[in-house]
């Protein structure tokens, strides 16, 4: 019997209840699709890095190593070392503006090993393997031929190893871009050939089992000239995807919970709605022997019924849909293979939890419901008609009659309307995020294109070659250190400038005091960082410390920099040679590639910006898509719920002869308002998203974006919002045209 009837009850409003249904098939389809995509790329990435034994760091010497020497700091501290030699390839057509670099390594190792994507690793003397985003980016197929320094060499496979999975050209990057910079392996002989036209640059990689890294590095900067010192921990290479790849998985899970407790009030409301409609009956049933709790049970039933099919049917949905959601990291990052796999998190998240929210809140809602006296509940004093004392306390007396009804009729259904404020509000939350997340983005973009006031710079292998080309640019000095911010080492660059720069406008340089400098206001936002603070700067390579004070900032917003004068960097430093480092250029320079260090391109730097938008571009269509289909359904479906509680009165208002625009004035016009009042706070909350988003995803990387919509955004936002309102409401007019005049006779005392 209780089964006819619950799916009596199913049939009787078919089409509330697979609303319902669909609602919680898309949040289970978010939740799980997310996970499953994120979850399993990031345990791919694990099991690659245990595969091919990524290094736990990585260090650099002025003079090499010799075998004897190598053998015995491995035998002294108890550590596999090896040189990891690579060869930069300028790839670059001539004549071009661009640079575009492959840096090759030698297959010889047994740490840091290349995974295969697709084809084979070389075996042959002028074979190579190279990264699979740089061929793609260059339209490079397996079987084609590369040139490298006049020789040539057959591609036979796609190949990254794991501390390339991030193919940033240098550690301190923002962002990569596979077009001007890829890796590329081939066998010992292979390399031999390539070294003997490029002087390769020697590094030395490392396994560290047993944690002595730290001595190692105390006893190299004694005996040895050390470059740098980084470990696997610092790396942005090696670390950057596991932030990256975390962030959808936490947005994806509060947008599906959110929807999840949204849509649990809303069935726990139309459950509340069928028991006051039913009170009468229910009383008769307590006089009988009824008890609170099996009738608690069968009303839990139908809301149970419609979470778990929207689990069945959501599950599978989120697990196909997992696919294509790998291409959130897939644009950015590389490894060899990624196999989709469900988790114990997944199941609970996407399977246990939606059931056990929905069951808890709509126990807390229903159990209050039911917890009436036979005699109230036979006298009908809970059915909807009934008048609370709140809404007999609010008069509204100086109100017109029109706006005096709506008002009290609002009160009257304070619950749903607190229903379609919440779930307005979660809507237009999800998509606003997604119009923050684009915008950030596209600004940050245009700032650059605005702030980078050179096309190149240069930096030089030796202070010589810097001095030979002084005269074509202006020199400039960098260095990278490391400053202590909420309990974590964060890496920065310290500029010296001179304020009469032709490149830089920076007039406050002139009047900056000894150990003083001008930060980037990004340092603020990413890391608190104020105006008259005190830092300590680290050099990684030598375990100095330096101080510097901060007096303000500076109009370049282009990474985690200090700008002072040249002068002054010395003094900080505490050193006295010429502090130049770098040369800065308006045009490309016909240099011998062997001659420089690294090359940094005002459009290689808003080309990988470009890059990180393609990331973004899903996260922020999928957004702004589940925002507006939840907007829509969430104001017709409460809007629905409203009206069918008020058929018998509106039946009656149609009796005393109002036309059908008074009624929709009555029942309709008022709730525009709730939805003006829940757009308002959807805008902080959407920029706190955006704000925690970027800052999970930029947390190794040195730059931020920052948290920026455009007007124009906003408009289309709650033009959307305004749309979907007209539609249910043109959708609900005609509900109302059908309430016949009979509805009023029904079922009255």
């Amino acid at each position: 019997m209780t089964f006819k009837r619950l799916l009596r009850d199913f049939k009787a409003n078919l089409i509330k209840n697979l609303t319902f249904i669909l609602l919680v098939t898309l949040s289970v389809s978010i939740i799980v699709g997310f996970n499953r995509a994120m979850d399993s790329y990031l345990q791919s990435v694990y099991k690659f890095r245990a595969e091919c034994n990524i290094e736990d760091g990585q260090f650099a010497l002025y003079e090499p190593l010799s075998n004897s020497k190598l053998h015995k700091l491995q035998n002294k501290y108890q550590m596999t070392i090896e040189e990891y030699n690579q060869v930069d390839i300028d790839l670059s057509p001539k004549s071009s503006d661009t640079s575009i670099t492959l840096r090759v390594f030698s297959l010889d190792q047994s740490i840091n090993l290349a995974g295969i994507a697709e084809g084979n690793l070389p075996t042959d003397t002028y074979e190579i393997a190279i990264d699979p985003k740089f061929a793609m980016a260059h339209n490079y197929a397996i079987g084609d031929t590369i040139t490298l320094d006049h020789l040539n060499y057959l591609i036979v496979g796609y190949a990254i190893s794991p501390d390339y999975t991030y193919t940033l050209k240098t550690t301190t990057e923002l962002l990569n871009n596979p077009f001007y910079f890829g890796v590329g392996y081939v066998t010992n002989l292979g390399f031999e050939e390539i070294e003997d036209s490029t002087p390769p640059t020697t590094t030395y990689i490392y396994k560290d089992p047993y944690h002595n890294a730290s001595l190692l590095k105390t006893y190299l900067m004694d005996h040895s000239e050390l470059s740098y010192f980084l470990s696997a921990t610092d790396n942005s290479r090696i670390t950057t995807v596991i932030t990256d790849v975390n962030s959808p998985k936490a947005i994806a899970l509060l947008m599906g919970l959110l929807l999840v407790i949204m849509i649990s009030f809303m069935i726990s409301i139309s459950v509340k709605n069928t028991i006051a409609n039913e009170s009468q009956t229910i009383g008769i049933l307590y006089s009988q022997g009824f008890v609170k709790r099996e009738l608690l049970n069968y009303y839990l039933l139908l809301p149970c019924l419609l979470v778990i099919i929207g689990i069945l049917i959501g599950y599978p949905i989120g697990t196909i849909i997992s696919d294509p959601l790998l291409f959130i990291a897939e644009v950015q990052y590389s490894i060899p293979s990624v196999l989709l796999r469900d988790t114990p998190f997944i199941l609970f998240a996407g399977g246990f939890l939606p059931l056990f929210i929905s069951v808890v809140i709509t126990y807390m809602s229903l159990s209050s419901a039911l917890n009436k006296t036979p005699i109230s509940l036979l006298r009908g004093q809970h059915a909807s008609n009934h008048v609370s004392k709140f809404e007999k306390y609010c008069t509204f007396k100086h109100f017109s009659f029109f706006k005096r009804f709506r008002l009290k009729d609002m009160i009257r259904e304070r619950g749903s309307m607190l229903s379609l404020f919440l779930g307005v509000l979660i809507a237009m939350f999800i998509l606003l995020t997604g119009f923050f997340l684009k915008d950030s983005t596209f600004q940050y973009i245009n700032n650059l294109k605005a702030q980078i006031p050179y096309e190149c710079m240069y930096t030089f292998k030796s202070p010589s070659n810097l001095n030979k080309y002084s005269k074509q640019g202006e020199q400039i000095a960098v260095n990278s250190f490391k400053i202590l911010s909420k309990n974590k080492l964060r890496n920065v660059s310290v500029y010296g400038i001179m304020p009469d720069s032709t490149f830089f406008n920076i007039p406050e340089l002139a009047a900056l005091k000894k150990g003083e400098v001008l930060m980037a206001p990004c340092m603020n936002a990413k890391f608190g960082i104020e105006i008259g603070d005190t830092l300590t700067l680290l050099d990684n390579t030598d375990d100095k410390n330096y101080l510097i004070k901060v007096v303000g900032y500076a109009d370049y917003d282009l990474g985690q920099f200090f700008y002072t004068t040249p002068a002054n960097y010395n003094n900080i430093l505490n050193q006295y040679q010429s502090p130049y480092t770098s040369l800065l250029t308006h045009t490309t320079l016909d240099i011998d590639p062997d001659k420089v260090l690294s090359l940094a391109t005002k459009s290689s730097v808003v080309g990988s910006a470009n890059n990180m938008l393609s990331m973004l571009s899903m996260i922020t269509g999928v957004m702004i898509t589940i925002g507006m289909s939840v907007l829509i359904i969430v104001i017709y479906l409460l809007m629905n719920m409203i009206l069918d509680k008020s058929s018998t009165n509106i039946s009656m208002v149609k009796i005393f002869g109002y036309t059908p625009k008074e009624i929709n004035k009555l029942y309709l016009n008022g709730n525009i308002f709730i939805l003006i009042f829940a757009f308002i706070p959807a805008i902080p909350a959407a920029y706190w998203l955006c704000k925690s988003f970027f800052t999970l995803v930029l947390e190794d990387m040195e730059g931020y974006i920052g948290i920026y919509i455009y007007t124009k955004s906003l408009a289309i936002a709650f033009g959307l919002m305004i749309l979907g309102y007209s539609a249910s409401a043109f959708l609900l007019k005609r509900k109302i045209n059908k309430i016949a005049l009979t509805q009023a006779l029904k079922n009255r005392e």
